[in-house]
């Protein structure tokens, strides 16, 4: 069956090799699987956003399954396509995508494996845009997000050593795990989006607070707040 995400080995040991249904998600070094660099794309099905809202945020969130700390960047994509086609294990599967030329990057701050901490990607608003301003998008449309460290190619040879037959070589990358959603979707990344429905006698936006709090003590993910007069969606992947 398709996957909602997946995970595709960069290196050179299993390069191109796709996961999926796995219990976490690591971004962006599967330090349990050979210490593999990888990329990582989420989708997001029906986000039940009209064509042609205006976006107020947009953020991805995450439940950490381990805890992990170290500076990392990562670089967020979003696939340029409103009916992006499913994962499967095909070589590629993720990297082969055509995303959009805009990204966002994010370095996260250190992570605490728990049930009851959100963490938070930087707004995504300027990704969104573009597709659901596109002739083809629909309240039923699908997205598909790719992250990977920045840069991506030269951090596996720091931890793999691919002309020694695979030999690792000093040094502990640096990753942030989350929890995938399986086999408890309760802990799913999710894409936590708010918007206004576009008028023609009134475009502008109502004073809104999107900032989301990192603090979450009820065990689901923290939506942003926000006036009234907005939309908002909470997807899960």
């Amino acid at each position: 069956p398709p996957y909602d995400f997946a995970e595709e080995v960069v290196g050179c040991v299993n390069n191109g090799k796709v996961y999926g249904y796995s219990s976490d998600i690591a971004l962006a070094n599967q330090i349990e699987r050979e210490r593999e660099e990888q990329y990582v794309a989420l989708k997001f099905r029906s986000l039940g956003i009209p064509k042609n809202s205006s976006i107020l945020s947009s953020y991805l969130s995450f439940y950490a399954d381990s805890t992990d700390s170290g500076n990392i960047t990562l670089r967020i994509e979003i696939e340029n396509s409103t009916k992006p086609f499913s994962f499967d294990t095909n070589q590629f599967n993720v990297s082969s995508r055509n995303v959009l030329n805009s990204f966002v990057e994010w370095q996260p701050t250190s992570w605490v494996s728990s049930y009851n901490v959100t963490y938070f990607s930087p707004d995504l608003s300027q990704l969104l845009l573009p597709l659901i301003s596109s002739s083809d998008w629909t309240a039923t449309s699908d997205v598909v997000f790719r992250i990977h460290r920045s840069p991506v190619d030269p951090y596996y040879q720091m931890f793999y050593n691919c002309s020694q037959n695979g030999t690792y070589v000093s040094g502990t990358p640096t990753t942030r795990i989350a929890r995938s959603g399986r086999p408890n979707q309760l802990y799913a990344p999710a894409l936590i989006t708010s918007y206004l429905l576009f008028s023609s006698t009134n475009t502008t936006a109502p004073s809104t607070d999107t900032t989301p709090t990192q603090n979450n003590t009820n065990g689901g993910n923290s939506s942003p707040g926000g006036d009234g007069g907005s939309g908002g969606c909470c997807c899960c992947c």
